[in-house]
């Protein structure tokens, strides 16, 4: 998948820290639930940081399938992985 991180031109970089915790669980939400099963090669992740009413606003947006098709995946997977292991024994 592609990725964009915009950061609008009223941040500073250099005076921003934000820490890794509050925006890396909501990037891999949307990894795991979103793209990981995008099977089209045209998965998009993108970050955007602005500042409104001096707060600092993050929007993350994925292409992805989303959480339900993703779970409907993961159980086709395990389905057919118990499969081959019951036909295994």
């Amino acid at each position: 998948f592609n990725f964009e991180i915009n950061i609008s031109p009223k941040i500073e970089p250099s005076n921003l820290s934000i820490p890794p915790l509050i925006v890396q669980p909501f990037v891999e939400n949307a990894i795991k639930h979103g793209l990981m099963y995008k099977d089209d090669g045209k998965g998009l992740l993108k970050i955007d940081l602005e500042i409104e009413n001096d707060l600092l606003i993050i929007t993350i947006f994925d292409n992805g399938v989303g959480r339900k098709k993703a779970a409907e995946i993961r159980k086709e997977i395990q389905d057919e992985r118990s499969k081959r292991k019951e036909e295994g024994k």
